[in-house]
């Protein structure tokens, strides 16, 4: 049996991007063992995945923080004597180095530069810009591999389904309620619309709609959730949650506004139409995949760049709430459109099946 390594991924985004290559290497693969390397604050993307055998948790913040815990690992994982190491990350030194000390004999993954000494198979990379969904599937498309489906794959979680039906209920929602959920936060200062407009704009969507707005807030954003909540006029609802709750109580909401970072991606991945908002990033590398999502970005001289901070944030300030505003409304628009369409055709099914009930 062949034993595969797979470096994952460091964000929440890029690995829900990355699950369609791994399914389509088990199934390419499907009597091998495939181990999934991945950091802690990413493994809930992975629980419940049947497209490979174990997880590898590799805490770069913890344990292996420091060079004797380095050591200590890349040890461990040549002691299970991998067959082959696939490496996921596009452009990192250190991923594909890790693997080589590992002394995995086949290291499989994007060539560049000196990157190229560490491989001993080199994938092209794309002379023009791909979605990190086709990036990720063609490294095991390389291998002969053929994808099964480009959908990210999220596992629906009834722990955390029951949970979120349970928080709702607390905060006084009632069934058939109008949620849209917010996310102001995000990793880098150069990817957040500003404060002020997410409360603007969440006060818009309570008095012309009627909705009850969720405004999550992840790991060390307590500030920039409690300055759009110092700002708004109207009451909104805070979920701080896990990866799991996260997708739970996005699949109860009608829509989902958020800057370009990992919730987006779960909520889409969770089945919730999304409008995402992006400044310095390229989105036809990491739009929310799917057609029912709205991306607003002003292409400015400047953009796309890779800075975390920017003083400026032109970018991101050039977005406008009626932008945002409208954005919405056509959503939700399109979605009762849909639902409607949806109740018709169930009326439809129901009136042909009474009809051959009464044939027979």
């Amino acid at each position: 049996m062949a034993k595969i390594l797979v470096k994952g991924v460091n964000w929440i985004g890029d690995s829900l991007f990355m699950t369609p290559a791994l399914s389509a290497l088990k199934k390419g693969f499907p009597n091998s063992h495939i181990s999934l390397l991945v950091n802690p604050w990413v493994k809930e993307i992975f629980d419940d995945n049947p497209d490979f055998d174990e997880i590898i948790i590799y805490d770069e913040k913890g344990e292996e923080k420091t060079l004797k815990g380095k050591i200590r690992f890349i040890h461990s994982l040549r002691d299970r004597n991998f067959d082959m190491g696939i490496i996921m990350q596009p452009r990192s030194y250190k991923a594909a180095f890790f693997v080589y000390l590992s002394r995995i004999r086949e290291r499989i993954g994007y060539g560049h530069s000196l990157r190229n000494l560490l491989l001993t198979r080199i994938v092209k990379s794309p002379k023009a810009p791909l979605h990190a969904i086709d990036m990720f599937l063609n490294i095991v498309l390389s291998l002969g591999v053929e994808p099964t489906s480009k959908e990210p794959y999220l596992a629906f979680n009834p722990e955390a389904d029951a949970w979120a039906d349970r928080f709702l209920q607390e905060q006084g929602v009632d069934r058939g309620e109008l949620l849209i959920g917010i996310n102001p936060g995000a990793f880098k200062q150069s990817k957040r619309w500003p404060e002020p407009r997410y409360a603007e704009l969440s006060d818009m969507m309570i008095r012309e709609f009627g909705a009850k707005v969720i405004v999550f807030r992840g790991p060390g954003e307590d500030k920039i959730v409690g300055k759009v909540l110092s700002l708004m006029k109207e009451k909104a609802i805070v979920a701080k949650t896990s990866i799991k709750e996260l997708a739970a109580l996005t699949r109860k909401c009608k829509l989902f506004v958020g800057n370009d970072t990992g919730p987006i991606h779960v909520a889409a991945a969770s089945g919730t139409p999304v409008i995402a908002l992006f400044g310095p990033a390229d989105p036809q590398r990491s739009r929310p995949w799917g057609r029912d999502h709205i991306v607003i970005k002003k292409n400015l001289p400047c953009s796309p760049c890779s800075r975390i901070v920017c003083k400026e944030l032109n970018c991101m300030k050039a977005i406008t709430v009626e932008d945002v505003f409208q954005a919405v409304r056509d959503q939700l628009r399109r979605i009762n459109e849909s639902q409607k369409q949806d109740s018709r055709l169930t009326e439809v099914e129901k009136e042909v099946e009474q009809g051959n009930s009464t044939t027979v």
